[in-house]
């Protein structure tokens, strides 16, 4: 049996609930973790991604890949964070019937 990575698994939850990059990075946040933009993109990003490197580095000629594994702490902070983030954004409150 294939497991899914914690790449696989938060890229279908980011869909599911249609989460910016910022939203995730509030909700890792909630989860106890901080991180940046720049590396929750790369969490979306394939295995294979890659994009010029600056004009700055040093092999502005390479290329540098976009993909930034999702560690476990960083997977669990956000699975966490997106509970309370569900309980206080996402949910609606149901109206009695009376």
């Amino acid at each position: 049996m294939i497991h899914p990575d914690n790449n696989t698994i938060y890229k279908s939850l980011k869909t599911t609930f249609r989460l910016t990059d910022a939203e995730v990075v509030e909700i890792v946040r909630l989860g106890g973790v901080t991180v940046s933009k720049t590396q929750v993109n790369g969490w979306g990003r394939a295995k294979d991604a890659l994009r010029k490197a600056d004009p700055g580095s040093h092999h502005p000629a390479q290329r540098e890949r976009r993909y930034k594994p999702m560690r476990n702490d960083e997977f669990w902070a956000f699975w966490h964070g997106l509970n309370t983030y569900i309980t206080e954004h996402l949910a609606s409150p149901v109206e009695s019937k009376r």
